[in-house]
C-alpha cells in the first residue's frame, strides 16, 4: 500500500552557515525563490548558528554548513555535529570543498549529506536541500526498513554488523522476516511486513530465488527499495537497469564504505517519487 503524507502544512526552516557573503546570499536567495513559504536564515559564523532559535521550533529543519569558516575556531563538520547532538531531528548538509574523503567521514559520523564545493556546486547543493526537506518530512521517529536477503552463514553476520548499524545511523528500525513471530503463512508475513515498511533493502548477490520473489512483492507494494549486490554482472535484465550499490569484499574498508552508502540511501529514500518504487 502506498504511503500518504499528512496534508497539514509543516513549516520548513533552513539555516545557511557560510562565511563567503556571495555564496551565502546565492544559496539563501535561490531557496527563497523556489519556496516562498520557507524560513531561510543565514549566518557567517558558527557562534550565531549554534544559538539559532529556529532550530528549536516545530517543523522540518535543515542546516547547511561550509567546512571552511575562515574566521571561526570550529570547522563545518564540528558545527554540524554539535547541532545534531542538540537537535537530532535536524537534517545536516556539509559543503566539503575538494576533499572527497571528508564527505564519507561526515556520513560515518552522522551527517546526513554532503556536497563538494567544486564546479557547479550550487546545483547539487540545492538538490540536496530538496532531498533533505522531503526526507525530514516523510521519515518519522519510528521509520521502518525491511531486509530482503538470504539467511545463514555470511549473510547473518553481514546483516548484523552492516545493515543493522546503517539503519540505526539513518534513524530506522530494521527487521528480517526470520526475526518476526511465526504463526502465519510465510508469504502473508512478508506481505504484511512490507506493507508496514517505509523502505526495503534487497541483497541480490547470488540471485536467490526467494529474494527475487520478495523484491517483486516490494515493488508490487510500491515500497522504495535499495538494491545491493557484490556484482551487477549476473543480475537479471529486469533489474540490471536499476540503481544498485555494488560492494567488493576484497577491497579494504568495504564494510565501512557499504554502510556509508546504505546510510545515504536510507536517508534519501523517502524523498523519491512515491508513485514508483525504483
Amino acid at each position: 500500500m502506498a504511503k500518504t503524507l499528512s496534508a497539514e502544512p509543516t513549516p520548513t526552516n533552513v539555516v545557511v552557515i557560510e562565511d563567503v557573503k556571495s555564496h551565502r546570499e546565492f544559496v539563501a536567495d535561490a531557496l527563497r525563490d523556489r519556496h516562498k513559504s520557507w524560513n531561510v536564515i543565514t549566518h557567517e559564523s558558527a557562534s550565531g548558528a549554534l544559538s539559532e532559535p529556529m532550530l528549536s521550533e516545530y517543523g522540518r529543519k535543515i542546516v547547511i554548513c561550509d567546512q571552511v569558516l575562515v574566521d571561526d575556531v570550529m570547522e563545518g563538520i564540528d558545527v554540524l555535529l554539535v547541532i545534531k547532538r542538540k537537535h537530532p531531528d535536524v537534517y545536516t548538509i556539509l559543503i566539503t570543498g575538494r576533499q572527497p574523503e571528508l564527505g564519507v567521514a561526515a556520513l560515518k559520523l552522522g551527517i546526513c549529506d554532503f556536497v563538494r564545493k567544486d564546479g557547479d556546486w550550487r546545483r547539487p547543493l540545492l538538490a540536496a536541500v530538496e532531498r533533505g526537506a522531503k526526507a525530514n518530512f516523510a521519515r518519522g521517529p519510528r521509520a521502518r526498513c525491511f531486509a530482503i536477503m538470504p539467511y545463514g552463514g555470511f549473510f547473518d553476520e553481514y546483516y548484523k554488523t552492516i545493515w543493522m548499524t546503517a539503519a540505526k545511523r539513518a534513524g530506522y528500525t530494521i527487521t528480517r522476516n526470520d526475526e518476526e513471530p511465526g504463526g502465519k503463512p510465510i508469504l502473508r508475513e512478508i506481505w504484511e511486513a512490507l506493507g508496514a515498511a517505509d523502505v526495503a533493502i534487497a541483497e541480490l548477490t547470488g540471485v536467490n530465488a526467494n529474494v527475487m520473489y520478495e523484491l517483486g512483492l516490494a515493488h508490487g507494494r510500491r515500497i522504495r527499495t535499495i538494491i545491493v549486490a557484490q556484482s551487477a554482472a549476473k543480475l537479471p535484465s529486469d533489474v540490471k537497469h536499476l540503481h544498485c550499490i555494488i560492494y567488493n569484499v576484497r577491497r579494504p574498508s568495504w564494510e565501512r564504505n557499504l554502510a556509508d552508502d546504505l546510510v545515504r540511501g536510507l536517508i534519501q529514500a523517502p524523498g523519491y517519487d512515491e508513485a514508483s518504487p525504483w
